[in-house]
């Protein structure tokens, strides 16, 4: 028959202290690779991502130089078929990407602020210390020409 995926709601947001501007989704094939996003300047945005269909590796850095986990990687996989829906709370900051496992992948973002060019800001995704195990994978000339993740 199918199923009934219910990812958030206002009482969910509000125990989070979320303030929900905008919600969207990419769709991607496998051995893409998208990221490493974030947004800062004028507009910052927290980021609660989660996966309607298929499966990814997620990818988390954290760019805050104040932070006692500064330049400290993390991932985690992610995929439709979890029991319980895993939702990542991404804070301003937190440098944000992935690699697709399957085909037909849907990931559904929600932020806090409203998407801003000017303030989406990213670092190329094999510049960071992460092993991302995927060779000839699908970029986008964006994500190609992003500046490299320098450790201060």
């Amino acid at each position: 028959r199918g199923c009934l995926y219910k990812p958030l709601t206002s009482m969910f947001l509000k125990s989070i202290s979320f303030d929900l501007k905008e919600i969207w989704y990419t769709i991607s094939n496998k051995n893409t690779v998208r990221g490493m996003h974030m947004q800062l300047g004028n507009n910052p945005a927290r980021k609660l991502v989660t996966i309607i269909e298929g499966e990814i590796i997620d990818v988390l850095i954290d760019t805050r130089k104040e932070s006692k986990t500064y330049g400290v990687v993390n991932s985690f996989h992610l995929k439709s078929s979890s029991e319980i829906g895993i939702i990542l709370d991404i804070p301003v900051g937190v440098c944000h990407g992935y690699k697709v496992i399957k085909d037909h992948t849907v990931v559904m973002y929600s932020a806090n602020n409203f998407h801003d060019s000017k303030s989406d800001i990213g670092y190329k995704w094999d510049s960071i210390d992460f092993e991302w195990e995927i060779e000839n994978p699908t970029i986008s000339e964006r994500d190609k020409n992003l500046p490299p993740f320098i450790l201060l």
